[in-house]
């Protein structure tokens, strides 16, 4: 797994689900620049119960 700091705007509704554990997580995007500029969609997974509100709140970049 590699972790991340990424900065850009969520695009679409994050999706709660559910893993063969049982336990609840949540898959969004986000559209962010790299270093030369061109924006790139990046696939995010948050694992903590704590974040899925926050992701939420986020606006789309359509909004």
């Amino acid at each position: 797994m590699i972790d991340a700091v990424i900065a850009g705007r969520r695009r679409g509704v994050p999706t709660l689900r559910t893993a063969a554990n049982g336990r609840t997580f949540a898959t969004f995007r986000i559209s962010a620049a790299d270093h030369s500029g061109a924006y790139v969609l990046v696939s995010c997974v948050s694992f903590s119960a704590s974040e899925f509100d926050p992701c939420s709140a986020l606006k789309d970049k359509g909004e």
